[in-house]
């Protein structure tokens, strides 16, 4: 079973630490907010300025132009709840019905395999079709933003990626994920 992504635990500490650390990173005024400009400033390399406005946006839940530490925790739960249940169904459905889509977008009918094709298209950095352990990493370490607790999102990444790469190749499929 997987925990630790949203819940309690060690994993639910190392996230919260991850946000801390970039809430203060990306608060580069120290004003105990994040605007747009220091939003887009902070932004992982790769994303490009739309993708930082468009998830702006996202986080801003109140849209008043700025995104409290509050907002950004309720940002990682939807995120780590989306990816737990997704997580979920690639063991087999343990753990309740498939989830939904992520908050706000609609899954078309397809249920878990509509989940899994979303967290695949996020997560495939090559687009080669599926999703190397690198490519988790990678994910996770944006998560973390400045690089910081590098060793224990690495281990992180090895544990799900584990749970996920069910024939054990080296790459997670749509298939594997769903």
């Amino acid at each position: 079973m997987i925990s630790g992504l949203g819940g309690s635990g060690a994993g639910a500490g190392m996230l919260q630490q991850m946000r801390e650390r970039m809430f203060s990173r990306i608060d580069s005024d120290g004003d105990g907010s994040i605007g747009k400009a220091e939003f887009a400033s902070g932004r992982p390399s790769g994303a490009s300025a739309s993708d930082a406005a468009d998830r702006f946006a996202q986080i801003d839940g109140d849209s008043d132009g700025s995104i409290t530490t509050t907002e950004l925790q309720s940002a990682f739960e939807q995120m780590a709840s989306s990816m737990q249940g997704a997580l979920i169904a690639a063991q087999g459905g343990r753990g309740g019905p498939p989830p939904g889509p992520p908050p706000g977008e609609d899954d078309g009918g397809g249920g878990a395999a509509s989940v899994a094709s979303q967290l695949l298209a996020k997560l495939d950095g090559d687009g080669d079709g599926s999703v190397s352990k690198s490519e988790l990493e990678a994910a996770l370490q944006s998560v973390a933003a400045d690089g910081s607790d590098a060793d224990a999102v690495a281990a992180e990444a090895e544990t799900l990626f584990a749970e996920i790469d069910a024939d054990g190749d080296g790459s997670a499929s749509e298939s594997e994920i769903a």
